[in-house]
């Protein structure tokens, strides 16, 4: 082996190595915290498929063990990517039960496919429809958290300044997976190592941010955000908010995040977050819902031709079933039956 090949060796190896103790490191950090817990998931499963993508650039002969782990492995980043980038923006314990069946789908899946189509017997499977299926998954989540993070790259560059630093480990980890993604698919047309070297780029940039996320700033809201609001404090965002409950059809956008309101309110979503709980003694989650909610029943009973799924989409639902499981949290009961009450 030429020392070129051993220097791309060392370094991709070294790679997948850091992809997987950072993991490792986030699940000791959690305390809590889905966001770092669907990251080092994602790390974890990005780390395997790098780790198999050198061993197979250096040994064509590999095992057909390896050759299944990379690619189910594969499969899973997507499903943890989407997770981690939903987790930064919402932070509730109904979402993390929603994330974590959400998930465990795709590892079941993962199970019975292995299981019942073992690479080892099916290689012509695994390389064709297999292979074609896990990077088109792939590609579709990362196409969803790219629209999730559309909202934060608009107000960045609108304001130049970041919410909070989770956002730029997330849009950093994001173009990464882009880029390694790209690499990968084209892996006819380059050098298969450039995935691995493109996933050496995104671990730079996640720790850069990693690093940036621990530097104190003195923003407004960002020292309070790990201790009590002071009454002034908590009445200034009060104000803030009321000025910004005025335009109700805001909390109607179906993109809209609490990363999106704190820039709105020019506040850290620690902070909203933190005043939301401890003086509206409601989760943001709730917030939302309860406007949108009130939208809904306005136009239940003014315009009782009109269906419940368009009524849903009106008031900001892109799911039906989120619309009814929300109204029935709020009124008690379901939308056709509150359409039946009549206005009061």
């Amino acid at each position: 082996m030429e020392l070129s090949s051993y220097l791309l060796f060392t370094f991709s190896a070294l790679g997948a190595l850091n992809a997987i103790l950072l993991a490792l490191w986030l699940f000791c950090r959690s305390d809590g915290n889905f966001a770092r817990k669907f990251l080092a998931g994602m790390l974890i499963a990005l780390g395997f498929r790098i780790f198999k993508s050198v061993l197979f650039y250096f040994d064509p002969d590999l095992s057909r063990v390896w050759l299944q782990v990379g690619l189910s492995a594969c499969y899973l980043i997507g499903p943890f990517l989407y997770s981690y980038i939903m987790s930064v923006q919402h932070q509730s314990p109904e979402q993390w039960r929603g994330w974590r069946m959400h998930l465990s789908i795709h590892l079941a899946l993962v199970l019975i496919v292995g299981i019942v189509w073992p690479y080892q017997t099916y290689p012509d499977l695994w390389g064709g429809l297999i292979y074609k299926v896990v990077n088109i998954v792939w590609l579709i989540y990362l196409v969803l958290a790219s629209q999730r993070m559309y909202g934060v790259v608009r107000a960045y560059l609108g304001n130049r300044t970041w919410t909070s630093a989770d956002e730029q480990i997330a849009l950093a980890t994001l173009l990464g997976n882009w880029l390694i993604w790209t690499a990968f698919f084209t892996a006819s047309y380059t050098s298969y190592i450039m995935g691995a070297l493109s996933f050496s780029l995104v671990l730079v940039l996640t720790l850069l941010c990693f690093l940036v996320s621990r530097q104190p700033k003195q923003t407004l809201g960002q020292g309070t955000a790990a201790s009590a609001l002071s009454a002034d404090e908590a009445a200034d965002i009060e104000a803030r908010l009321q000025a910004l409950e005025k335009d109700t059809d805001f909390f109607l956008m179906p993109t809209i995040s609490l990363t999106v309101v704190a820039k709105k309110l020019g506040l850290p979503s620690a902070t909203v977050s933190r005043f939301l709980n401890k003086h509206r003694q409601t989760s943001f989650n709730d917030f939302i819902n309860a406007h949108r909610i009130g939208r809904a029943c306005d136009m239940l009973h003014r315009q009782p031709a009109q269906n419940i799924e368009t009524i849903a989409e009106a008031c900001g639902y892109n799911s039906l079933s989120t619309f009814y499981t929300a109204f029935k949290k709020h009124k008690g009961m379901t939308p056709a039956a509150f359409r039946e009450t009549g206005p009061s």
